[in-house]
């Protein structure tokens, strides 16, 4: 019976040698449901997947509620200096500004798709302005974004391969919490010019507080919302002496920050500023009205508290969004949205189809990309590595040996054939 048949139905030996039959050795087993089995558990999790599409608007929304209630901000000083104390960066993404205050996650969170996979699209962490600050030309991903069509002037000078438009992160996080928030707003919450990892700021901390006693009635009560790096210098023990509440949107590194800013501004009805910054285009957009007090910040190295850095120029950038906050007194409450909303580049929204779709194009672009956009960017030659082996052969390739191939890349890029 060494070549005889065994009938998957019955089990019992024929001699049948159709194709159907599967042939198996003396002694072996053919399992009867095996393959039912298999055609089964198909069949399950193409059932799962199909309710967990129908029902992704709904988990959407559920999660939406768990975001708002888990970015609730602190008012007690145990847990706002537990909130912004210093912290390692663990993340999967390969774009170190993709990482920060969680601008990456809220893409994929919108879009549906995993947290745990990186985003192939660099993303600017901040508001962008006239004097926007490009990713550098070694880029690690096969996208560049940016969120202002009238402000790609700094991207179009740099020899990328692509340059694509989209609405801030931001945007998405109003868009997710919508109809989440106090149903009547109060106060005003303040937001001073803060300090970086690489400059601190000083101001007279007295004065800001006169200023914020002396404002009307409708202002009032005042809250205080400290950079993670401010609370750290111990900047927020000031203005709890002197009687202010003071929270904070966490760290750089803590995902829930916009959503915390979000949920903060939605709770308040005027916003407070010293200077131009992210905080004053985010508050607006989340329905606040922009207020402008003097506080004549001064930018400080971190080396040095009292010393000025000469090579800081940061009056220099930004200057017509700087002239536009201080007119902001003059601005009715909808001309502020307006602008908030084109510096925020709200109408480049897209659907949540529509970013899964510009997601995994830009995956299959670092994988397969090996021709750049033309016409959008300095980029001259149209032929480029996949990112993908770019970003493995930084790992095998060490510094020393690449630093001197930068020129040669640049030339190539820039001066490929038209």
């Amino acid at each position: 019976m060494v070549g005889s048949q065994i009938c998957y139905r019955t089990g019992s030996c024929c001699g049948s040698t159709g194709s159907d039959v599967p042939t198996v050795p003396m002694g072996g087993h053919v399992d009867r449901h095996a393959r039912w089995r298999r055609s089964m558990t198909r069949v399950r999790k193409a059932r799962e997947y199909c309710e967990a599409q129908t029902s992704l608007w709904e988990t959407q929304m559920d999660s939406a509620r768990v975001l708002w209630e888990r970015a609730e901000y602190p008012m007690d000083l145990a847990a706002l200096e537990g909130l912004c104390a210093d912290r390692k960066l663990v993340t999967c993404e390969v774009v170190y500004d993709n990482a920060c205050y969680g601008i990456a996650s809220i893409i994929k969170r919108w879009a549906g798709m995993p947290l745990d996979r990186p985003l192939m699209i660099a993303l600017p962490h901040g508001v962008e302005g006239d004097a926007a600050r490009p990713f550098s030309h070694h880029e690690l991903v096969p996208v560049i974004a940016s969120y202002r069509r009238d402000a790609s002037r700094p991207y179009r000078a740099m020899p990328i391969s692509r340059l694509w438009y989209m609405a801030s992160p931001y945007v998405h996080v109003v868009s997710m919490l919508e109809g989440f928030g106090a149903s009547r707003r109060k106060g005003s919450i303040f937001f001073p010019q803060h300090s970086i990892t690489t400059y601190s700021v000083d101001y007279d901390v007295e004065y800001a507080i006169d200023q914020l006693r002396a404002l009307p009635v409708a202002y009032q009560p005042v809250t205080i919302c400290l950079y993670w790096v401010d609370v750290l210098r111990g900047m927020h023990r000031a203005y709890i002496d002197a009687g202010f509440d003071v929270t904070s949107c966490g760290h750089m590194y803590d995902p829930l920050f916009l959503y915390r800013m979000h949920r903060l501004c939605a709770n308040h009805k005027f916003t407070i500023h010293h200077d131009f910054g992210s905080a004053v285009v985010f508050s607006i957009k989340s329905g606040c009205r922009a207020v402008v007090i003097d506080g004549k910040p001064r930018w400080l190295a971190t080396g040095d508290w009292n010393v000025p850095d000469p090579n800081f120029e940061r009056e220099n950038r930004m200057s017509r969004e700087r002239d536009m906050v201080h007119r902001m007194a003059e601005m009715s409450t909808d001309a502020q949205l307006a602008w908030a909303d084109q510096m925020l580049g709200t109408s480049l929204l897209r659907s949540r189809d529509e970013t899964a779709a510009m997601i995994r194009r830009a995956e299959r672009l670092d994988r397969f990309g090996c021709f750049a956009e033309r016409g959008l960017t300095g980029r001259r030659n149209p032929l480029t590595m996949p990112t993908m082996y770019r970003r493995a052969a930084r790992r095998v390739v060490p510094m020393s040996v690449r630093r001197p191939l930068r020129p040669i890349m640049m030339r190539l890029r820039t001066h490929g054939s038209d």
